[in-house]
């Protein structure tokens, strides 16, 4: 497994949050102003079809944190934003729990999702967590109905707001808006 120390990024900040909050779309934006980013792992997994979140969420998720890391790994340069992070796959993990159970092989993903979180969290200065479209729509790669997205929304609230200590809420609106408030946030230099 990529650990995080083996990365030449020197920090990323992270945009998260539930399906349909605009992440692609804000990434997108900043790559057009010269940002270096980095895309997001699952996104990457379910194009390639051969693991399915439905079929083997196990072997999904650990896929997606082996990419993730892999990813980080390969960014260049002083900043990075990210579609997501390791911090993602332990909403993941909760929602694999609490459909099929806790189990052994489960366990021992959370051991290495602990151990892949400690390395990585020096390297994440802050966090986006960004609002869910209020005109949720499902598509091919979103197959979550609103209400599964808004669990998965509060669960990725809940474990960034607990495991990281700078994480930004960032309200549903305008792409230039939305723009404006992380690249000031992201120029402050604070932690």
């Amino acid at each position: 497994m990529v650990t995080m120390s083996q990365r030449s990024v020197g920090s990323i900040l992270v945009l998260s949050g539930g399906p349909c909050s605009g992440k692609t779309t804000l990434l997108r934006a900043l790559r057009a102003k010269g940002y270096a980013v980095i895309e997001e792992a699952a996104s990457s997994v379910l194009r390639d079809r051969y693991l399915s979140p439905s079929a083997d969420p196990l072997g999904f998720q650990r896929e997606v944190l082996r990419r993730q890391l892999l990813l980080e790994s390969e960014a260049q340069g002083e900043l990075a934003f990210a579609d997501r992070s390791v911090a993602d796959n332990f909403a993941c993990l909760e929602h694999i729990e609490s459909t099929v159970g806790r189990n052994p092989p489960i366990a021992s993903f959370r051991i290495a999702l602990e151990e892949a979180w400690r390395d990585a969290l020096p390297r994440y200065r802050k966090v986006f967590l960004l609002e869910q479209n209020p005109r949720f729509s499902s598509s091919r790669e979103r197959p979550e109905n609103f209400y599964e997205s808004r669990q998965i929304h509060e669960r990725i609230r809940h474990v960034y707001q607990t495991r990281h200590p700078n994480v930004l809420e960032i309200a549903w609106g305008p792409l230039a808006s939305r723009l404006k408030a992380i690249l000031a946030a992201a120029q402050d230099g604070s932690p």
